[in-house]
């Protein structure tokens, strides 16, 4: 599913109990190296074999939903389309 057998073992999801080392948002399509504080550095390289990942597309989301007219925060996403809370939006 990822670039490398290392990516496929040490990725987890929001939704996962177990931690590992490399934090994926798939709303996002985006890697980051979680920090202690809760926080994260998004990275734009494979950590193990040094491929490109995708492009963040945080803004591009942010973006479709003010063209929806759709005004909301991270934290209270009851207006968002459902769509709009996992990859649907952009892995269709």
């Amino acid at each position: 599913m990822f670039c490398c057998n290392m990516m496929d073992q040490n990725v987890y999801f929001a939704d996962s109990p177990e931690k590992k080392r490399v934090f994926y948002i798939r709303r996002f399509d985006e890697y980051m190296l979680p920090c202690a504080d809760g926080s994260g550095i998004l990275i734009s390289h494979c950590p193990w074999c040094g491929k490109k990942l995708p492009e963040s597309k945080r803004m591009r989301w942010f973006d479709e939903l003010d063209a929806l007219g759709i005004e909301f925060s991270l934290f209270d996403t009851e207006q968002v389309p459902p769509q709009y809370l996992s990859d649907a939006w952009w892995n269709e």
